[in-house]
């Protein structure tokens, strides 16, 4: 994915264009600690708003189906336009809209999450190592897998709500290695009802 396809930085961008003649709401750029906050910020701003086009790398996992929810409770339809891409936490998001398409050359593409905390939780397992030697490793370990599987059962039911098929979760996302992504057909988002139009 090339990252001239996203602005820069660590914030996610919100944007009205009316280019097709309808009020979009762009979102576009990484998904950050903010986003579900922002978002419905832009949306209460901005309404009323025909679609809602996504651009976005992913970013923190919590956060995609937080604005998943909110895009659902506004009834705001979602796309990924030609030449866009909707990647990690961004695809939870698109999934909150009630009518979901991804135009021909758009890339809707998943893979496993990589982690469940921030960059700043993540020095707090290096001094509980520190402080606490073994004993703070497996305390880590034990809250990160429990953050993990948490996580693991909001996806699924967020998914069940949205009315998208477990199976994508089962069959791709669970089983493509976080280091990498895999970018779904149509074929395969019609048949895990990512696109509904």
């Amino acid at each position: 994915m090339p990252a001239s396809q996203f602005p820069s930085g660590n914030s996610t961008i919100y944007r009205i264009d009316y280019r097709t003649g309808q009020k979009i709401l762009i979102v576009e750029g990484r998904v950050d600690a903010t986003a579900s906050f922002n978002l419905d910020a832009a949306i209460r701003a901005n309404i009323p708003i025909d679609e809602i086009w996504f651009n976005s790398p992913g970013g923190i996992a919590v956060e995609g189906p937080r604005m998943g929810k909110i895009i659902r409770d506004w009834g705001i339809p979602t796309r990924v336009p030609s030449g866009w891409w909707c990647v990690s936490a961004c695809n939870f998001a698109f999934l909150g809209g009630p009518i979901r398409s991804v135009d021909e050359g758009g890339q809707y593409a998943v893979h496993m999450f990589s982690a469940t905390r921030n960059d700043i939780e993540t020095g707090r397992t290096e001094r509980a190592i520190r402080e606490r030697g073994q004993a703070g490793l497996a305390a880590s370990l034990t809250e990160y897998e429990e953050s993990s599987a948490l996580l693991a059962t909001d996806q699924n039911d967020f998914m069940i709500r949205m009315g998208v098929s477990r199976r994508l979760l089962s069959e791709v996302m669970y089983q493509q290695p976080a280091a990498g992504i895999r970018c779904l057909t149509q074929s395969e988002m019609r048949s895990y009802n990512v696109v509904n139009f």
